[in-house]
């Protein structure tokens, strides 16, 4: 992205994006889950990753604050949307140097690079297998459908939305790097408290409700009048949204097995990806057609829907509650 300038080059940049948001988007959270396992079995998988999903959201607002204070540098040489990506580029550098560092895994059952790639279609059919023949893990895919078909409200129209209240692209522009870096900063915050509220009424129970409170926050997103409507309707949805994910995660991890963590998780990642296409294909014209707060407000009603498809992870919340076992899943075998 750094060196493209010109259309070939900007989608093989993306391209190269999008192989790694495939390959990214299971393994360091497995992995994650197993370690946290391994060293206390007894551990609240939900604080787990509500602390990792905290940490996430303030990484993004760190990032999406110093992006726009480097584009506003003035250095001699270099455009000033090319600093981000520069820094971008060493940072990335030192996240490799991380993982390479601190995630250990055991020797145990690893193989090749050849020897996995050819079993990539095993381990996706077997997923595929996993999912269909459970209720729990097809309707907490199934909410990730929903997820990104409204998820393009927050993350593509709400630009738009603002640029016609401030009366223009560029004051909303000026605007936009402080309103994001707040919507993660609420987004880790949400992260941050949501255990207080899953250890009082239950994982599922806190993660149904979440889904219509965002639903709720992305429609006032599109009826609020103003501005400050519009930035008020925001951040309760970016505050529900960091609160939302670790719960929707616990829940997944709960009805997997360690050698199927990293696919399942990744098949509830890439089912958001057709979604969000879809979304943005729709609303997008119903925002060219209509208006942008009515896409808005389909967006979020879509957001709402999704809460139903929480009911079988809570019936089987409720049946091991009854049972007396443990709600978190094995730690990491063979």
């Amino acid at each position: 992205m750094l060196f493209a300038y010109s259309f070939a080059a900007l989608a093989c940049a993306y391209a190269l994006q999008g192989a790694f948001r495939a390959l990214d988007s299971g393994p360091l959270e497995a992995w994650f889950v197993d370690r946290i396992l391994a060293a206390d079995p007894k551990v609240r998988l939900d604080s787990a990753l509500s602390g990792g999903s905290a940490m996430l959201s303030v990484g993004i607002a760190a990032g999406a604050l110093t992006a726009a204070g480097l584009a506003a540098l003035p250095v001699t040489g270099i455009e000033p949307l090319a600093l981000p990506v520069l820094v971008a580029v060493l940072v990335a550098a030192a996240g490799l140097v991380a993982v390479a560092v601190l995630v250990v895994e055991p020797e145990q059952g690893r193989g090749t690079v050849g020897e996995s790639l050819r079993d990539v279609p095993r381990f996706i059919a077997d997923g595929v297998r996993l999912i269909r023949g459970s209720k729990v893990l097809a309707a907490l895919v199934a909410v990730e459908l929903f997820w990104g078909f409204g998820g393009v409200t927050f993350e593509n129209l709400m630009p738009v939305r603002l640029a016609e209240l401030v009366g223009g692209e560029r004051p909303a522009a000026v605007l936009m790097g402080p309103v994001t870096t707040g919507g993660w900063v609420a987004s880790a915050v949400g992260a941050a408290v949501i255990p207080l509220l899953s250890k009082r009424i239950g994982v599922a129970w806190s993660a149904l409700l979440l889904r219509v409170l965002q639903g709720a926050a992305v429609i006032g997103m599109g009826l609020l009048a103003g501005v400050a409507g519009l930035l008020t309707g925001f951040l309760a949805t970016y505050l529900v949204h960091g609160a939302a994910n670790p719960l929707h995660m616990t829940l997944l991890h709960r009805e997997v097995e360690s050698r199927h963590r990293a696919t399942v998780v990744s098949i509830n990642s890439m089912a958001a990806q057709p979604a969000g296409s879809l979304g943005l294909v729709v609303l997008t014209s119903v925002a060219a057609g209509s208006s942008v707060g009515l896409a808005i407000v389909i967006g979020g009603v879509a957001l709402a829907l999704a809460a139903p498809l929480y009911l079988p992870a809570l019936r089987a919340e409720r049946s091991r509650r009854r049972a007396g076992e443990r709600f978190e899943p094995a730690a990491a075998g063979p």
